[in-house]
């Protein structure tokens, strides 16, 4: 009888589904130590959807170039082997840029501009993946300003967590 550890076990090596990963805090440490060098070792075992992309958000401005250019310059430094060039091409033109101030509703509204543009053009994610890369303030800030990410109107992700030893609750 199959249970859904032998499920798993058995569709590691299988790439994972079309998603689009939003990484709130790109331009910080966690990012080009871990995240980036992490995602490159998945797209090398051809773990990554034909159908990824990721959005990094953060503070500094930069442009979508200027950004690819980062994570290349910090993937030399903080790879776990080889990099295969060919493997970092197809991985690169898949990463975005927003320059956007958590506290700020309208970076959220530009945000949620990307992942529709994006949804039309070269990739089609099918789910969309948050990542905090930043403090938990980030959800109070979407939570007080009234920000709601549902770029492709699929749904609602509720994501909890605490802010000043306050349960914030929000919808994406």
């Amino acid at each position: 009888m199959e249970t859904e550890a032998t499920r798993t076990i058995r569709s590691a090596g299988e790439p994972g589904d079309a998603c689009a990963m939003v990484i709130f805090g790109a331009s910080g440490d966690l990012t080009k130590r871990k995240l980036i060098p992490a995602l490159y070792n998945l797209a090398k075992d051809n773990l990554l959807s034909r159908d990824f992309a990721l959005i990094g958000f953060a503070r500094p401005e930069m442009s979508h170039e200027e950004f690819r250019d980062k994570c290349t310059e910090e993937l030399k430094q903080f790879a776990t082997g080889q990099v295969d060039p060919d493997v970092w091409h197809w991985f690169v033109r898949r990463l975005y840029y927003l320059s956007g101030d958590f506290a700020d509703p309208a970076a959220y509204q530009k945000l949620k501009t990307l992942l529709a543009e994006a949804d039309k053009g070269a990739w089609h994610p099918g789910e969309l993946l948050l990542l905090l890369g930043h403090s938990a303030g980030i959800l109070f800030h979407l939570h007080s300003s009234g920000g709601r990410c549902r770029p492709y109107g699929r749904g609602q992700w509720p994501m909890a967590t605490r802010h000043r030893g306050k349960a914030v609750r929000t919808r994406f």
